[in-house]
């Protein structure tokens, strides 16, 4: 007899206005540059653009530049300290249990993936990092001195549509381009795309989103629950890019959980239909 396949439910996040309510750079390295947020961001689009570079790249070359002029430690270990700093919406300290005990209570398992342009070592600072499976956002290569000289991983909003593929095949391994391009049917594939969750805050997510929606995922909108700005999140729903859209308030009780408890308790169902 055929062992019943494990149903796994695989949860991928923006970063960003997504579990943060703020850019994570704004109150964690630039105030170390002795800049305000605006002055930097500015800088950095004036420098993009005089470069007419692409955006992810610019802002990692221009914090680069600016760290090192400056004396800034932007090392690893530092940006890890600087991630304790990061301010998170409501609920996010309890969620991912919460989500996991959910789909154990159904006999599924849950896993936790962030996209991000943000920088990965900051995010596993959070204590949102211990949760994820794998975080897929950008990084630096260093010198010998702990120095960043050049970009190592770089996660702009057309490669978060590359992380969905990978979380589906389970090809966590950046450097192995010839797993990530094969062919894998789709019940070879550890999460299948409908059992994928998506969450995003806006535009910048579209290429994940319709990817996701494509292949039957399921794609949450979310807005800051302090501005209740839902404008973008309106937007995307009425261009088919999200499912529904709810306030980031990840609580226990939340909206966002009841809406999501039920899609866990959809893919089981489906999954048993088909075992």
């Amino acid at each position: 007899m055929d062992k019943k396949k494990q149903i796994t439910i695989g949860h991928l996040y923006d970063f960003d206005h997504t579990l943060s309510p703020v850019f994570m750079q704004d109150g964690t390295i630039i105030p170390k540059l002795k800049m305000t947020a605006n002055t930097f961001w500015s800088q950095k689009n004036a420098f993009g653009k005089k470069h007419n570079m692409d955006f992810t790249l610019s802002y990692m070359k221009f914090l680069a530049d600016m760290a090192n002029k400056q004396g800034v430690d932007i090392s690893p270990d530092a940006l890890r300290k600087m991630g304790k700093e990061i301010e998170l919406y409501i609920g996010s300290d309890t969620w991912f249990d919460r989500v996991n005990e959910h789909s154990e209570s159904k006999g599924a398992v849950s896993e936790h993936y962030v996209a991000s342009t943000g920088l990965k070592h900051m995010i596993e600072g959070t204590i949102i990092g211990k949760h994820c499976k794998e975080i897929f956002a950008c990084e630096y290569l260093y010198d010998e001195n702990g120095k960043p000289i050049w970009p190592l991983h770089v996660v702009d909003h057309i490669q978060k549509q590359g992380c969905v593929s990978r979380v589906s095949k389970g090809c966590l391994d950046l450097t192995d381009d010839a797993a990530m391009n094969q062919y894998m049917p789709d019940e070879d594939r550890p999460i299948p795309y409908p059992n994928i969750i998506g969450y995003e805050d806006g535009f910048s997510g579209i290429p994940m989103l319709a990817m996701l929606k494509r292949e039957g995922g399921y794609a949450v909108g979310v807005y800051s629950p302090y501005t209740k700005d839902t404008k973008t999140c309106e937007e995307l729903l009425a261009a088919r890019r999200i499912d529904c859209f709810v306030p980031a308030d990840y609580s226990k009780g939340s909206e966002i959980e009841r809406k999501v408890f039920d899609r866990i308790d959809y893919i089981v169902e489906k999954a048993n239909e088909k075992a």
